[in-house]
């Protein structure tokens, strides 16, 4: 199976948080499953880094280096992407243009979105997976 992971779950997965259930650390840990994740998150980690570094604590390098020692696969943003936008924002379930773009990539990729936000859970047009 193929897993995008949101921002947070990123972040989580990176730093061992805690806070990650026992059914996302298996699907992560099992290497049969492949593991996504999108520019776009380490672009909006710096961007909140550089904005309020004392609540983001990592920027874009930080994340860069902790990925190596990965087997998730980075995803470029691609125009089909961009095309699938219109559909997300349409259902107007919420305004955040970064949680936009990683259900778009979701859903052009078929892969499933692992996140804990509560309103990326709401979107009908992708799967998702509770962190």
């Amino acid at each position: 199976m193929e897993y995008l992971l949101d921002t947070n779950t990123l972040l989580r997965a990176l730093f061992n948080d805690e806070k990650i259930s026992d059914k996302t650390r298996n699907i992560i840990a099992n290497e049969k499953n492949q593991i996504f994740v999108s520019i776009v998150s380490i672009w909006e980690i710096e961007l909140k880094h550089n904005k309020h570094p004392d609540l983001m604590p990592y920027n874009a390098k930080d994340i860069i280096n902790a990925l190596v020692y990965t087997d998730y696969i980075v995803l470029p943003v691609r125009y089909e992407y961009l095309v699938e936008l219109k559909q997300v924002i349409d259902l107007n379930i919420h305004k955040d243009p970064f949680d936009h773009l990683l259900i778009a990539t979701a859903l052009e990729e078929s892969m499933t979105l692992i996140t804990s936000d509560e309103t990326v859970l709401k979107y009908p047009i992708i799967s998702t997976l509770k962190l």
